[in-house]
């Protein structure tokens, strides 16, 4: 009897740990939730590998359509691994990541900007401050100047 209560605590803390693995790689979710995530400090975001991340800039709320890095030691990163590979986009949007001033040592691995629509920038850094772009990429962007500081 031991033994099968032994196997259902395995079954259950396995059951728990796959559960609890689904949903740290389930957030966030959508765009909005990953410029409050910012908004809220949060130091590492790591986005959902394979997902697509949409701006609303006709929405008129700014939450919606640019995410503010305001901390500094900020990495967001795709996947586990920071890799382009995984497919974590940025979809849309007019100048969806914006970089405030005096913010250091931010990292952006592995994201993909696509389709942005911004006459200025896909991503407008402020000055006094430092980014780090490491393998990401830009796709079929409306204009090319990607930075704007």
């Amino acid at each position: 009897m031991r033994y099968f209560q032994g196997l259902w605590i395995v079954f259950a803390l396995s059951f728990l740990l796959q559960g609890f693995c689904v949903v740290s790689c389930s957030w966030p979710v959508n765009f909005l939730e990953l410029c409050l995530g910012l908004l809220q400090g949060v130091r590492v975001i790591t986005l959902c590998e394979h997902t697509s991340y949409f701006p609303d800039p006709s929405s008129g709320n700014t939450l919606f359509s640019r995410c503010e890095v305001r901390y500094s030691s900020t990495i967001i990163q795709c996947g586990l691994e920071g890799k382009a590979e995984s497919e974590c986009i940025v979809d849309g949007g007019d100048m969806p990541l914006v970089v405030l001033s005096d913010v250091h040592g931010v990292e952006v691995r592995g994201v993909t900007f696509r389709n942005t629509h911004s006459e200025e920038a896909t991503v407008r850094i402020h000055s006094n401050s430092q980014v780090v772009f490491q393998n990401c990429v830009w796709e079929v962007s409306l204009y090319m100047n990607g930075f704007l500081s």
